[in-house]
Order: structure tokens, then sequence, then C-alpha cells
């Protein structure tokens, strides 16, 4: 089965198109959701949470871009970009550093714990078996998890491996749902903001963490910010046909 760990998943299947948002004027989680490639969303990431910084708002930042349960709480906020790196499991193969550290380096800096969120790779195989996650939605709504997953990889994938990868980015949703609401409990402030760096697709209000933020803790007020769109140029389609074909993988024919 191909895993989901090529360039073109990371940036097309995390960022699958959207629906409706819960706006909270003081919200006690702030969704951020990016376009990973998109040139302006890493000086939008830092300066929200520089605002918030600013204003003695924010109790921690989560990120898509580290696994759990990795976290930076036992660094003092003078530590290195090196130190913070190590800290998170930092993959800079698959997270250019340059797109996150001033947003990660604001908190450090200003003593707010930055936390991973992401599933580990070592238990994605697991979620991949199993068919509870598919029962968390509507029928209607699985299927749109689906949809997600066959567009976000060019409609090229055999039918046989959408549920599987569907597991894959729910029980992530799931996981990052989870990190969360712990930083929640743990700041133990009804008045600050855990803020979360993730791409578009895993604040999708219907399918995705703030889903499962409420099912898992209801009535907690979330605020999802959905960066603009941009244009790169970049064909990911055609650099994912070019990957598949070598690795030897059938490519649909169109």
């Amino acid at each position: 089965m191909l895993a989901c760990t090529l360039l073109a998943c990371t940036v097309l299947a995390a960022c699958s198109a959207l629906s409706g948002q819960h706006i909270s004027q003081q919200p006690n989680v702030r969704l951020l959701g990016e376009q990973h490639d998109a040139p302006s969303h890493p000086s939008l990431h830092a300066q929200a949470v520089r605002d918030l910084i600013a204003q003695r708002r924010l109790a921690a930042l989560v990120l898509e871009m580290a696994d759990a349960p990795a976290r930076t709480s036992n660094l003092s906020p003078d530590a290195t970009e090196a130190q913070v790196q190590a800290a998170l499991g930092w993959k800079q193969s698959a997270w250019p550093w340059a797109n996150y550290q001033d947003a990660i380096m604001a908190a450090v800096r200003a003593g707010v714990p930055v936390a991973g969120g992401n599933l580990p790779q070592a238990k994605m195989g697991q979620a991949m078996h199993s068919a509870n996650y598919d029962g968390l939605f509507t029928p209607a709504l699985w299927q749109r998890h689906l949809d997600n997953i066959r567009t976000g990889h060019c409609d090229m994938l055999p039918t046989a491996q959408l549920a599987p990868m569907a597991r894959v980015q729910v029980a992530r949703d799931v996981q990052i749902a989870s990190v969360v609401l712990a930083e929640m409990t743990l700041s133990q402030s009804k008045n600050k903001t855990i803020v979360l760096i993730a791409g578009s697709g895993h604040v999708d209000a219907q399918l995705a963490v703030p889903f499962h933020i409420q099912q898992l803790n209801p009535g907690t007020a979330v605020q999802i910010t959905q960066w603009p769109s941009e244009s790169t140029g970049t064909d990911y389609c055609a650099q994912f046909k070019q990957q598949m074909q070598n690795m030897g993988k059938p490519v649909p024919a169109k």
C-alpha cells in the first residue's frame, strides 16, 4: 500500500476543500489552516502568535508538523533553535524549519510551550485497519472523507486504498484534537487560547479537528482561521504521477 509520505500527499491530502466555521470572540482554541506551500502563510502564523503573546493570551502552540508527545516545556526561553528542533523531533525533510521558526520561536521566547500534535508514523498502520474511524461520521460525511483522499491524490489511487488512508487522516485529526484539549487543561486558564497550526484540511469544521474537539469536549469555543489560498505554479499531480511511475505503481488512465 502506498504510504502517505510523498510530497504530493503532504501538500494535497491535508489541504482538501473546506466548509463552515464556528467563530468565538474569545476562543479557547484558535485553529490556523494553511496551504503548506503558500509563501505568505508563515508570516501570518507568526503574526497571529505574536499578537496573542502581546495580549498575554497564548497558552500553548500545537503543531501538525511535529508528533505527539513532543513538547518544549523543559526548555528555557533562551533555548537555541537546534534545542527546540530536537525537543520537537523536527523532520526538516517533511517540514522546512524556515516556514515555522518565527511562530515557534516567538512562543518559546515568551515561555509558552510548543507541542507536537500529529499521530506518530508508528501508529498509522494500525489506524489504517481500524474501521472504528469510519463510524464516527454520517455516511455522507464519510464519503466526503473518501472523496477528499481521492481528489487529494489526483484520482490516482485504487479504490481499495481510499478507506485506509481516510482512516489515517481521521486518526491524525483525533490525535491533534486530543493534544489541543490536553494543552487547554494544562493551561488552567479560561482567558487564554491554544493555537494550532495545521494544513487546511485538518481544520475543516465538519470533518476534522474542530469536529473531534466538540466530540471530546462539547462546548469548547473554537475559532477557525483559513489563510487565503495562493497559486504557486507547481503541478503536484504531475509530480505525484511521476513518483508513482518511478515506484512502478500503475497510474489510472484519464
